[in-house]
């Protein structure tokens, strides 16, 4: 995809090479083809004129939303949750939605366990993936949501290190 960036970047389009991760997959496809059919008849493409404009607003709102904390749930809480998937992936309950809509009691972090066992050390909050790479053996990885491509960075000399998801 970043070869195909600077393709874009060459050609006026994006003034980064990321910036082709701000389109769809089908605005990518548009953009080529505006470039490929520019090149073919040798008029200008449109996409100089367009995407610049585009993805200016679109880090704006990029901007907007990295500011923003979504609350951690909206509406009313259910009294059961009938979906075992969403229990057993995420460790959600009518328990657990209670317990983070509550106000902050001090110094308490609140979560569940996204790795087997019982633990004690010291904590390794990551808010960003380019942070997994701090965590060091004997620390309790805290992060806001994980996934199985995380595990290598949670795998410990002598097994699991333990996961906190809050």
């Amino acid at each position: 995809m970043r070869e195909l960036g600077k393709l874009f970047v060459s050609q006026g389009f994006f003034q980064n090479v990321d910036d082709i991760f701000l389109l769809h997959y089908t605005e990518v496809e548009r953009a080529f083809m505006d470039l490929l059919l520019g090149w073919s008849i040798g008029l200008a493409s449109r996409g100089p004129a367009y995407w610049p404009t585009e993805i200016a607003r679109r880090r704006q709102i990029m901007e907007q939303l990295r500011a923003w904390a979504p609350p951690p749930a909206l509406g009313v809480v259910p009294e059961v949750i009938g979906d075992p998937a969403i229990i057993m992936l995420w460790g959600t309950t009518p328990e657990r939605l209670r317990a983070w809509l509550s106000p902050d009691e001090g110094n308490l972090l609140r979560g569940f366990a996204a790795a087997p066992g019982v633990a004690e050390g010291p904590a390794r909050v990551v808010l960003s993936v380019e942070e997994l790479q701090d965590v060091r053996d004997g620390e309790i990885l805290v992060c806001s949501v994980t996934e199985p491509s995380w595990a290598p960075c949670s795998r410990a000399s002598a097994g699991w290190s333990p996961i906190l998801v809050v």
